[in-house]
């Protein structure tokens, strides 16, 4: 089902989230969840980000995002 689509399956229907590429289906999964809501909670997470002092955003770009950061569209 389209709605239920979970943010972890690729092109190919192997999931990112498991070590074995497996999925066990909507329902079955603790790690199941919607792209939709995956979007939501990314969109949350780098406002959080992005209110952070410029010096903590500098430290997490360089130890996470090889210097990136994402969550201000841009590079250092």
């Amino acid at each position: 089902m389209k709605g239920k689509q979970c943010f972890a399956i690729n092109d190919k229907g192997k999931c990112g989230a498991t070590a074995e590429g497996s999925c066990a289906g909507y329902g079955n999964c603790p790690l199941y969840k919607p792209r939709w809501l995956q979007q939501l909670d990314l969109k949350q997470a780098h406002a959080r980000l992005r209110a952070l002092p410029e010096d903590t955003q500098m430290d997490i770009a360089e130890k996470y995002y090889r210097g990136k950061m994402p969550w201000r569209g841009k590079s250092k």
